[in-house]
């Protein structure tokens, strides 16, 4: 009889198109971590233009991440991690972005912090209340069902590459790395 695992980290890929490919090559590399993908081969086109930046892009956005949240309901995830690029020219790099701060905490302990970031995602409404916080803040137009779900903890992962595209070796096994230590955080 096969044990039901009681712990399922989910890697979430492709939100943007742009990213997939490096998504990809790091769920190569995550082969028999027992982290489950869901890969979204037809994300939202990350390029500049007028849709990204206005009503349009903001609820194709919302709506993007509400259909993920449906798709993963009543599945066995405790941590959904969202992992998206960016560019940084000097150097390779990532955010981590969770309203959990227990999770933020544990990965400040794994974390040297010269390379990574940690951020709390608060409401957009929070701030003004003049609350002290653990860690910087940010908002984020994912809906709150979704990075403060009552059904899984979200952590954002966001690598920041020197150049777009699908990134090299050297950033991939950094990206699956910060997703061992997030999977692994998580479990302790």
């Amino acid at each position: 009889m096969v044990e039901e695992q009681k712990f399922a980290t989910t890697l979430v890929i492709g939100i943007h198109r742009e990213e997939l490919a490096f998504g990809k090559q790091v769920v190569a590399l995550l082969a028999g971590s027992g982290i489950q993908v869901v890969q979204i081969d037809n994300g939202l086109n990350h390029e500049r233009s007028s849709y990204r930046s206005g009503f349009y892009h903001s609820t194709a956005h919302r709506e993007m991440y509400l259909q993920l949240h449906q798709q993963l309901a009543g599945k066995k995830i405790n941590l959904l991690i969202d992992l998206h690029t960016g560019i940084n020219e000097t150097g390779r790099c990532a955010d981590i972005l969770s309203a959990d701060t227990d999770l933020l905490g544990k990965m400040e302990g794994l974390l040297k912090g010269v390379e990574e970031r940690l951020y709390e995602i608060i409401p957009h409404d929070e701030k003004s209340k003049n609350k002290k916080f653990s860690f910087s803040v940010c908002h984020t137009i994912i809906p709150q069902k979704v990075w403060n779900s009552q059904e899984y903890i979200y952590a954002g992962l966001e690598i920041y590459l020197r150049e777009a595209g699908q990134g090299f070796l050297l950033d991939w096994e950094y990206a699956a790395g910060l997703i061992h230590l997030l999977n692994g955080s998580f479990k302790n």
